[in-house]
């Protein structure tokens, strides 16, 4: 399973295909993204992230916990989810 920031890495790369290329600031032409550039691109993906997947990773983050517990683990886990709300 990809981590968060892999995830967001990925998602700036999709878009903007130049991401990972280094930009002098003042450079017009040719491919590239200067450090600020990048830093913004990354800001942007990561609030993405935090208001429209950040909840369905962590749950799937916590699927892939429970499916490798064996059937007790996970009953005593389950039981302690209940009586915890």
């Amino acid at each position: 399973m990809l981590s968060k920031d892999e995830i967001i890495v990925g998602m700036c790369y999709t878009m903007r295909h130049d991401f990972g290329l280094e930009k002098e600031v003042g450079d017009i032409l040719g491919s590239g993204m200067t450090a600020i550039d990048r830093r913004a691109l990354r800001r942007d993906m990561i609030t993405l992230f935090d208001h429209h997947v950040d909840e369905l990773y962590n749950k799937a983050v916590l699927y892939e916990k429970l499916r490798k517990l064996n059937a007790q683990q996970f009953a005593e886990l389950y039981q302690q989810s209940i009586t915890t709300g």
